[in-house]
């Protein structure tokens, strides 16, 4: 089972936060639909909020030497301009706008600045996000050292082959593994051999919280047909939120609103699935074993098919044989939501900073993914790619001061950036109940860096039950069966390939 990274920064804002009386191929992780944002995303001004609440974090030490001044070095960070990317993990925007969460990072900057004597200069690049990527790779290729340190999400870094590009980290000089603010478990996750760390996760990037998947349901759709939303809530605090649980209750919710008797996009329906890549988000809400690693560190592909197939079929049936539920297979688009005609719409937590979402006149809850059914423990997900990851380039020239100034950036975000955050969460972005709060607990709790998630195009296999689903196939053993070898084969191919490219680079 993949290791699984507890967001315990966000359940003690959150619980703090909620009255107490509430009882609380492959798939190609690519929204083409965008360009230089994930499908959906657009950015909007939050507004202001009142002072975050204190929990004794901002008082958590870190073990950087007091001492320690870097003499006014200019730092190069290179990032994509994307709103999401750049406000949320980068600079803030570059300027205090009177946004609660955009200003406690660009204060998180200034910081650090004045603690380490550094100057952060930071490069925003737009456009579309592989161009932000082939941009990154050609500055390392080409020895341009302009940049000291790399924002990049995990599209352009661990899915586009890029890991020899990247100083190992695991030993880096000021760099506490053992602090709060960094996600170990998931940087060993994502990490090809176990060991190394090239890819910094931890709450120096807000984004990764927001890139967990949830569902969201029209509270008022859902009353008229099925009861007390506070029920629906419960369930999934009692852990009984289920896919047969979603299927019946999209049956009852479907109903033909122009009164042809056909099924089509004009009805109302239970549920909606609008974007291909969601489904991703399906696949690994079931709890099964992908792969395993072996005495080397590498991951071994091994799949608990039984389970998987379980799985599998749940999903198909959801999606191609529940009378209240459709899947269209295409970009994502929340018209459908936002105007009556899907009480249940499946989608990630960032949903709720855009404007679509936002704006609504509806009231809606938000809930995680079901479980496969009663047998799976725990509900579970992935962090999406579109998170960020932070990197330190080969080419890096002084990695212990850089490693520096990346520790300070993600501790000042643990004290002073994560609480407000998610206090403007919970207000500013119109998650409407405290049993929604809840169920967000859940979702972040559970969720996690998977490597067959993140290393499925790579590998040229990984997410073998979305590809399925896409066609309604269950044909798992036939299509595992036909990839199990040729992944395990191209896991020990790359990690060889990477061991050679860093080579050639070093030389």
């Amino acid at each position: 089972m993949a290791a699984k990274r507890i967001f315990t920064a966000l359940l003690a804002s959150l619980m703090l936060a909620l009255p107490l009386a509430s009882c609380s191929g492959d798939t190609p992780d690519v929204p083409a639909a965008e360009d230089t944002t994930t499908a959906g995303e657009t950015e909007t001004t939050l507004p202001a909020e009142t002072a975050p609440l204190v929990t004794g974090r901002a008082d958590a030490k870190d073990n950087l030497p007091a001492t320690l001044d870097l003499g006014g070095k200019s730092i190069g960070v290179f990032t994509d301009d994307a709103a999401s990317v750049r406000h949320y993990d980068v600079d803030g925007g570059g300027e205090e706008s009177g946004d609660v969460v955009k200003d406690a990072v660009y204060r998180r900057n200034r910081s650090v600045e004045e603690r380490l004597k550094v100057k952060l200069d930071i490069t925003a690049m737009p456009g579309a996000y592989k161009t932000v990527g082939n941009t990154m790779e050609q500055n390392i290729l080409a020895g341009d050292d302009t940049w000291d340190l790399y924002f990049a999400r995990g599209m352009v870094t661990l899915q586009a082959k890029r890991d020899h590009l990247f100083l190992d980290l695991a030993d880096s000089k000021y760099i506490d593994y053992s602090q709060p603010w960094w996600w170990t478990d998931s940087m060993e996750e994502v990490s090809l051999d176990g060991k190394s760390i090239r890819y910094l996760i931890g709450d120096i990037c807000l984004n990764n919280y927001t890139r967990a998947g949830s569902v969201l349901f029209n509270k008022k759709l859902y009353q008229d047909v099925l009861g007390d939303p506070d029920d629906l809530y419960q369930l999934v605090i009692d852990g009984d939120w289920t896919y047969d649980k979603l299927m019946e209750y999209c049956e009852k919710l479907y109903v033909d609103l122009n009164g042809d008797g056909k099924k089509d996009i004009s009805d109302r329906f239970g549920l909606i699935v609008e974007y291909f890549a969601w489904l991703t988000y399906m696949e690994y809400s079931g709890d099964f074993t992908r792969f395993v690693r072996g005495a080397d560190g590498l991951p071994e592909m091994k799949y608990d098919l039984d389970r998987a197939q379980v799985h599998l079929e749940k999903i198909n049936k959801l999606l191609y044989e529940t009378n209240g539920a459709t899947y269209l297979g295409g970009y994502a688009d929340k018209t459908h939501f936002v105007t009556n005609h899907t009480v249940f719409y499946v989608g990630q937590l960032h949903d709720l900073l855009t404007t679509e979402i936002r704006s609504m006149e509806a009231v809606y809850g938000v809930i995680p993914y079901p479980k496969t059914d009663d047998k799976q423990e725990n509900y579970t997900g992935i962090v999406y790619a579109s998170g960020n990851m932070v990197c330190l380039p080969v080419i890096c020239k002084a990695p212990a001061e850089i490693g520096a100034v990346c520790e300070a950036l993600c501790a000042e975000s643990y004290r002073s950036v994560i609480e407000p955050f998610y206090d403007t969460a919970m207000k500013a972005k119109y998650v409407q109940d405290s049993k929604s709060g809840q169920c967000i607990d859940i979702i972040t709790e559970t969720a996690h860096f998977e490597f067959a998630y993140y290393f499925a195009n790579v590998l040229g296999g990984g997410n073998i039950l979305d590809s399925l689903a896409r066609t309604g196939s269950n044909e798992l053993s036939s299509a595992y069966a036909s990839k199990v070898n040729t992944v395990n084969k191209n896991i020990a191919d790359l990690a060889k390939e990477y061991e050679k490219l860093r080579s050639d680079l070093a030389g």
